[in-house]
C-alpha cells in the first residue's frame, strides 16, 4: 500500500513536470512568434514612412509654389485661431473680474460698524 502511494505520487509529479514543460514550450513558441510579428510590423511601418517621405519630397519639388502657398495659408489659419482663442480667453477673464468687482464692491454693500474702511 505504501509503495503504491509513493509510486502514484511519483507518477503525479512526473506528469505535472511534463505538463509544465509543455506549457513552457508553448509559451516560448508564442512569445517567439509574437516577437517575429512585431518585427515584421515595425519593418513595414518604417518602409511605409520612408515611402511617404520620398513621395512628399518629390511632390514638394514638383509643386514648390503650391507648397509655399499651402504652408503660408496653414500658418495664417493657425495664427488666427490662436489669436482668437487668446482674445476670447482674455476678454472673458477681464469681464469676469469686472463683474466680481461690481458685485462685491463696497458701494453696493452695507458697511459694518467699527470695521476699518
Amino acid at each position: 500500500m505504501a509503495q503504491s502511494v509513493v509510486e502514484w505520487t511519483g507518477d503525479q509529479i512526473a506528469e505535472a513536470a511534463r505538463q509544465g514543460s509543455r506549457a513552457a514550450t508553448a509559451l516560448a513558441d508564442a512569445l517567439e512568434e509574437s516577437l517575429g510579428a512585431t518585427r515584421r510590423i515595425a519593418k513595414q511601418g518604417g518602409d511605409t514612412a520612408e515611402e511617404l517621405m520620398e513621395d512628399t519630397i518629390k511632390r514638394l519639388q514638383r509643386h514648390p509654389v503650391e507648397t509655399a502657398i499651402a504652408t503660408f495659408s496653414i500658418g495664417v489659419a493657425t495664427g488666427t485661431t490662436i489669436g482668437v482663442a487668446t482674445g476670447i480667453f482674455i476678454t472673458r477673464t477681464i469681464w469676469f473680474r469686472n463683474m466680481t468687482r461690481r458685485h462685491f464692491s463696497a458701494h453696493g454693500m452695507r458697511s459694518l460698524q467699527g470695521a476699518p474702511q
